[in-house]
């Protein structure tokens, strides 16, 4: 019985450490940042913080067409499958428009670079 009451304090004690170490971590780290190709952390711009509010790709969910709005020229979007498989690859600009009638329904994740770099990403449904 006093080793269980010595236990149960000793979580109770990492938890309020932790719950301490949380409260200094900034908040915008789970916002501003990106995983980056080989899994580091990568602060983003603060124009790109304010790309990812609003949605780019539509309709979500798709079944045949994806279009692209708001970005530049000499963009290119990639969608990524559950496994992480870069399934599609293709240039875009504004206004244009990619076939995804022949990819399996199911999630995947968008990603649009200008110049090599993330620009903007976001979770597409394929029905």
């Amino acid at each position: 019985m006093k080793t269980l009451k010595k236990l149960f304090t000793l979580t109770c004690f990492l938890l309020l450490l932790l719950t301490k170490a949380y409260a200094l971590i900034p908040a915008d780290i789970f916002t501003n940042y990106t995983v980056t190709a080989d899994g580091e952390l990568s602060p983003m711009s603060q124009h790109l913080a304010f790309a990812m509010s609003t949605e780019k790709i539509y309709p979500n969910p798709a079944s045949d067409r994806l279009y692209i709005r708001g970005i530049g020229n000499k963009a290119s979007l990639a969608l990524i499958d559950a496994w992480g498989r870069l399934v599609l690859q293709q240039p875009v600009d504004a206004g244009s428009s990619v076939a995804i009638g022949q990819l399996t329904p199911g999630v995947y994740w968008a990603q649009i670079t200008v110049n090599g770099k993330l620009v903007y990403q976001q979770k597409i449904v394929k029905q």
